[in-house]
């Protein structure tokens, strides 16, 4: 059994915080911390924007960068988003990028892959 399932029993037991910490030789945050339920969702919002903020994908896989810094509008289309990808064109030089929004991320990297080019070719030779 884990500190958690320990501290959950003691609870379901009736005992207060303050037993819980004498027996078990814990703070009385680190009991409300065990307590919690809601901790794994916490951490897992807190992994989330601390890996949007200082990773990125690359073909090769993940690297750290510093980005720069997040704007509160899509840096293409002005539009105010919760939610920010950042785009960059260049492996090398991570930094340079930009903050976009979900619509204008996809259209960015259907650019960098020369998408809209064949688009442009194939509606050409429809006409």
């Amino acid at each position: 059994m884990n500190r958690a399932e320990q501290v959950k029993t003691m609870k379901d037991e009736g005992l207060s915080i303050k037993e819980i910490t004498e027996i078990l030789g814990l703070s009385e945050s680190r009991i409300r911390y065990l307590n919690d339920p809601l901790r794994k969702e916490k951490r897992k919002t807190y992994r989330n924007r601390y890996n949007r903020k200082h990773w990125i994908s690359t073909p090769n896989g993940r690297m750290r960068a510093e980005k720069r810094a997040r704007p509160d509008t899509c840096e293409l289309c002005s539009k105010a988003v919760a939610r920010l990808d950042y785009h960059h064109w260049d492996n090398e030089q991570p930094h340079l990028g930009l903050w976009l929004c979900i619509s204008c991320h996809i259209f960015a990297g259907r650019v960098d892959n020369d998408m809209v080019n064949k688009y442009l070719d194939l509606k050409g030779s429809i006409r």
